[in-house]
């Protein structure tokens, strides 16, 4: 299982560097679903709806913990961009750091892998958005790092095992403008 999450970490970390790259922009936090089944570990994803800034940005990301725990899916990676987060979430302080976070999360523990970068203005986007260059740093992780509340939030909610129907859960996450791509089975 470990490879599969190594695999996500590192296309999260490639889909963030290019999509800063040609917009300016970062990724919207996300949760991918994993289960146990060597056969077909990948569950699939959900990424964050838009959101206002504050108690909004912590409900749409906590809010990330409900499909996972209606599917049971028994490990999860999150991601999110660290400076992006704090500012949505309306945080005091100066600036924070830039980095890609993913969080490989089991119903028992938690690893954090940092994946800090420096920021360089880079062109303009076709839209006239300045974009961004990542100038990437090394990855260090942690097993017993603080998360935002928001995060634990999502872990909390995705840990409380839920009967529900998943198909009017996905409905209500896309309804509600969440991206819900589940994986395919052969």
């Amino acid at each position: 299982m470990t490879d599969l999450t190594a695999v996500i970490r590192n296309a999260t970390v490639q889909t963030a560097d290019q999509l800063m790259r040609q917009t300016g922009f970062c990724p919207p936090p996300s949760v991918h679903m994993l289960t146990d089944d060597p056969d077909h570990p990948y569950l699939g994803f959900v990424s964050c709806r838009l959101f206002r800034g504050g108690t909004d940005a912590a409900t749409a990301v906590t809010d990330l913990g409900l499909l996972p725990s209606v599917l049971g899916a028994k490990r999860l990676l999150v991601t999110w961009e660290d400076c992006d987060l704090r500012t949505a979430l309306q945080q005091t302080g100066v600036s924070f750091p830039t980095a890609v976070v993913t969080l490989e999360a089991t119903m028992s523990k938690q690893t954090l892998a940092w994946h800090p970068f420096d920021v360089q203005v880079g062109p303009r986007s076709p839209a006239g958005v300045p974009t961004t260059v990542a100038q990437w740093q090394p990855t260090t992780y942690d097993t017993n790092a603080t998360v935002l509340p928001c995060i634990t939030g999502l872990l909390d909610l995705w840990r409380q095992a839920r009967d529900g129907n998943a198909g009017q859960t996905i409905k209500g996450l896309r309804r509600a403008g969440y991206m819900v791509n589940l994986a395919t089975r052969t």
